[in-house]
């Protein structure tokens, strides 16, 4: 397997024990183990998750629903963004790619 096809796999992949940069992968997670980072199996209708940028806005997304669009896991969400001096902003419903919204939303609440 080349190291781009290697980068390309599922964040959420487990690592193989022993295998190049598997190895290192299996370090990293443990980095994160007992973290309040988000994971994909976190996310269930009703949760809500932050997002906090270094301006100090914050997207707070609460989740909907899970949908399977193409055989993708996505999430359909309502998204609340509030900034220091500016009128709270609500949207939705939105529609993420599973993994692009635990990346983004690391944050649960």
């Amino acid at each position: 397997m080349s190291v781009l096809q290697e980068e390309n796999q599922s964040y959420f992949a487990p690592a193989k024990a022993g295998a190049g940069r598997g190895a290192r992968k299996s370090w990293w997670s443990s980095l994160f183990a007992g973290s309040k980072r988000s994971k994909a199996a976190d996310v269930k209708v009703g949760a809500s998750f932050r997002f906090t940028d270094k301006d100090g806005k914050v997207e707070t997304a609460r989740v909907l629903d899970l949908i399977d669009i193409l055989d993708h896991a996505h999430v359909k969400y309502t998204l609340r963004i509030e900034g220091p001096g500016q009128v709270p902003f609500e949207d939705g419903p939105r529609v993420m790619n599973l993994q692009s919204f635990v990346k983004h939303f690391a944050e649960p609440l």
